[in-house]
């Protein structure tokens, strides 16, 4: 990595509950400080890179926008804009690359230098979404890198990419309307240093974000309000807000880039051969369950302590396979929903060791092979000994 590329901070942004924390405890092994961000209840983890141990990884608050409407939004844009020269690796959902896509474009306006990291690609290619990495790739001008975070798949290639520097700027241009574009250069011509924050910071302006004029350094409490005054009397000769049309132009610039990167499969198994492998598993169970109900009959899977334990675990191992890796990890440290799995589990693991294993197959073994077979054999032998 040259020196001109070389960042002090690696910072780690995405969606809520897109793997961002499996992905820090990678990149900074097993230490780590977590600490409030100054003036907030907001906890922030911060490491050291194991690969470089001069950079700082920080794992930023989950957050759908840079136009905050919570105190964990406003901590994460605090910090890009407070942290200009960071690396910024963006961790999306690739199930749901649309709200992630979103948060890139106003990356982009930001002007972060960033990594693009498409996480949870197995559950992605199970529900049958296709997405041209190498097509969003070059659309984007940034480097994308695949991963299964929780099995550590493609979690090298982060490294690897950071290490040489590989960070741009993505090519995300927002079309605004002549009225969102007018109120973008008059806040221009009002701040001093207008592309310090890039086009995010005029458009936060816009929006009627307050709080970001203060970001602007020579720009007075009094010009601040003046410029706000007159973007609000702007805004108020439209039908809608401003905040209304500038995410609209967002909402249609990703979706004529999804449209030409992504596409869904249809059918029963829209996967495909990786759905089938996915619920392989569960249709297995479910013809097992159906054969055993067929020739036994509820009433002797009962007395064997099969019923109704076998549809239990047929519905658990189905539940588990629908919901995919990481929404199983939330359900199972969900404080009810993480309980109900708990006492389905405690229940399959009594009927099927201490019923089943215990009583019923214990029986069979003892009755029907060593008293019926076993011990008549081994009494012939001894007598013809």
């Amino acid at each position: 990595m040259t020196e001109h590329q070389r960042t002090r901070s690696i910072l780690l942004v995405g969606n809520p509950n897109v793997g961002k924390s499996v992905i820090f405890a990678y990149l900074t092994g097993r230490y780590a400080v977590v600490s409030n961000y100054p003036g907030t209840t907001v906890e922030i983890a911060r490491g050291r890179a194991r690969f470089d141990a001069t950079l700082e990884v920080v794992d930023t608050p989950g957050v759908n926008s840079l136009f905050p409407k919570g105190e964990d939004e406003r901590v994460t844009r605090d910090i890009l804009v407070r942290d200009r020269g960071a690396t910024v690796v963006q961790v999306a959902d690739a199930k749901n690359l649309f709200r992630a896509l979103l948060l890139t474009s106003q990356l982009a306006e930001l002007g972060c230098r960033m990594i693009l990291v498409l996480n949870m690609m197995d559950e992605a290619r199970q529900r049958g979404i296709s997405i041209d990495v190498k097509e969003l790739g070059e659309r984007l001008g940034i480097e994308i890198i695949e991963t299964v975070a929780v099995e550590k798949r493609g979690l090298g290639r982060i490294a690897q990419a950071l290490f040489a520097g590989s960070a741009r700027a993505p090519n995300m241009a927002v079309r605004y309307n002549d009225e969102v574009l007018g109120a973008i250069e008059e806040a221009r011509k009002a701040v001093p240093e207008p592309d310090r924050f890039g086009r995010l910071g005029l458009i936060s302006l816009v929006s009627g974000d307050r709080d970001f004029a203060g970001m602007y350094d020579g720009l007075s409490p009094e010009a601040a309000d003046a410029l706000m005054d007159s973007i609000g009397e702007r805004e108020g000769r439209l039908p809608h807000p401003f905040s209304h049309y500038i995410a609209s132009a967002r909402r249609g610039l990703v979706e004529r880039l999804m449209g030409r990167v992504v596409t869904a499969g249809k059918g029963i198994f829209p996967g495909g051969p990786a759905a089938l492998r996915r619920y392989g598993y569960t249709l297995s169970l479910a013809a097992a369950a159906i054969l055993l109900y067929l020739f036994c009959g509820a009433e002797r899977l009962a007395s064997a302590g099969l019923h109704p334990t076998v549809l239990v675990l047929l519905g658990v191992v189905w539940a588990a396979t629908a919901a995919g890796t990481e929404r199983l990890n939330r359900t199972m440290t969900h404080p009810i929903l993480g309980m109900i799995m708990l006492a389905a589990v405690l229940y399959l693991v009594y009927m099927l060791v201490g019923v089943f294993a215990a009583g019923t197959l214990v029986d069979v073994i003892e009755e029907g092979l060593f008293d019926a077979r076993v011990i008549p054999l081994l009494r012939r032998l001894a007598g013809t000994g």
